[in-house]
């Protein structure tokens, strides 16, 4: 039996042809060996000494496994070793496995399924395809590229990829959200991998205008990322760290895709993703400098969402397909020193939307210039959605760009007088 589908009828990149034999179920299909690995896991008498010491404290079993998460995606590097081959149904794999520092998506997944046996929580297998995602549900054969597993925390079936460098614990791979997999359960059955919620991707910011000093908007800024985009930023900013002289100049060029303008003069790192979910840190520098306009004088800066990443997708051809990757919820709010904040005479607005892509929000404080509330939803654009993209685009730019109107003096401190 073979399905094929063009790509104009749905949503990849190629043209897709599967081939299968006739009178199989899902149940006859899986090349790996769901029951043989099982029987592996079972067999290992206890976690490897170094994931051991990883996982720590098991009374909090989610917070060890998530533990154990980390180590395994930190510590063992994407690869295949044709000596394994020799250890794969041996009880000793889990301990050849950490020794090497080295396995590829089966071996990672194999490791969490052993520290989930070793914590009480239920686990399965799950097949997902990562050239094409799209599966032909009525011809059972192998479609599949890629294994990850999924254990139960609580009532929620938490999908863990950990052979993935930006793979994180509280959320569902990226590139397979929405995607349909084949779960190892009894039988082998066909599921949907859940999409994130936005609140599960945010990026929190809370900015405030110090003074004008030099005719500078200066200010600190504050950022929480949680999520999925919490990870992407700490891998920029780790690898720009690779790059550059010295701490200021490794945030500062990795803040660009953050804080696109400003000039750095200072940076604390908060909590990272090595352990976590989850990136702090702040910075204090100059974001805009003012230019007179009139009597006035006026300054610009922006906050960039380095997880929206909208592309065209394209194979050699310009394509009428746009994407979001995935839902995010984005929280800025603004503040000024009481001796700037006087000398403020207009802050530009973002117009409240709501178009089925994003929807926003804009509030007044009595503490504050303004908060603003933005969230995005997980959309691939295509046919006559496109039309909203535009407006999408600008809306998103209303919400994370601030024009600041002070009056005409040159420096104003943020101190109040006397």
């Amino acid at each position: 039996l073979v399905r094929s589908i063009a790509d104009d009828d749905v949503d990849v990149l190629d043209p897709l042809v599967t081939c299968g034999l006739g009178g199989r179920t899902w149940e006859d299909v899986p090349a790996f060996p769901f029951a043989d690995v099982r029987k592996t896991v079972e067999s290992v008498p206890e976690l490897p000494p170094a994931l051991a010491e990883a996982v720590g404290d098991t009374g909090d079993v989610e917070a060890a496994l998530a533990r154990a998460f980390y180590w395994i995606r930190d510590h063992i590097k994407y690869g295949a070793l044709a000596s394994a081959l020799e250890i794969m149904e041996s009880p000793e794999r889990a301990e050849k496995l950490v020794d090497a520092g080295i396995g590829d998506c089966k071996d990672v997944s194999f490791l969490l399924a052993v520290a989930c046996r070793q914590l009480g929580i239920p686990y399965e297998f799950v097949l997902v395809s990562t050239q094409h995602g799209l599966v032909f549900e009525d011809l059972p054969a192998d479609q599949f590229d890629h294994v990850i597993l999924r254990a139960r925390i609580g009532d929620e079936w938490r999908y863990l990829d950990a052979a993935s460098a930006y793979g994180i614990f509280d959320g569902t791979p990226v590139a397979f959200q929405g995607l349909r997999g084949l779960v190892d359960s009894d039988p082998p059955t066909l599921v949907t991998l859940p999409e994130d919620a936005a609140e599960r991707n945010g990026q929190q910011v809370r900015e405030t205008i110090l003074d004008t000093d030099d005719g500078w908007l200066r200010t600190r800024v504050e950022v929480a990322f949680t999520g999925h985009v919490a990870r992407w930023v700490d891998e920029l900013l780790k690898d720009e760290s690779l790059a550059t002289r010295d701490r200021l100049h490794a945030a500062a060029s990795g803040l660009r895709r953050v804080l696109p303008d400003v000039r750095v003069e200072d940076f604390e790192r908060g909590r990272d993703t090595s352990c976590s979910d989850s990136l702090r840190f702040a910075v204090v520098g100059r974001r805009a400098r003012t230019v007179p306009l009139g009597d006035l004088r006026v300054g610009s800066f922006a906050v960039t969402i380095p997880g929206l990443s909208g592309f065209e997708v394209n194979d050699g051809e310009i394509r009428d397909r746009f994407v979001f990757p995935f839902a995010q919820d984005i929280h800025y709010r603004l503040a000024a020193e009481p001796g700037v904040r006087g000398a403020i005479r207009a802050v530009s607005t973002a117009p409240p939307m709501d178009n089925g892509i994003c929807v926003s929000t804009e509030e007044k404080g009595e503490d504050c210039l303004f908060e603003r509330r933005l969230k995005l939803k997980r959309r691939t654009l295509t046919g006559p959605d496109l039309d909203h993209l535009a407006a999408t685009v600008d809306q998103v730019e209303a919400v994370t760009r601030v024009v600041i109107t002070l009056a005409g003096t040159q420096e104003v401190s943020g101190k109040r007088p006397g």
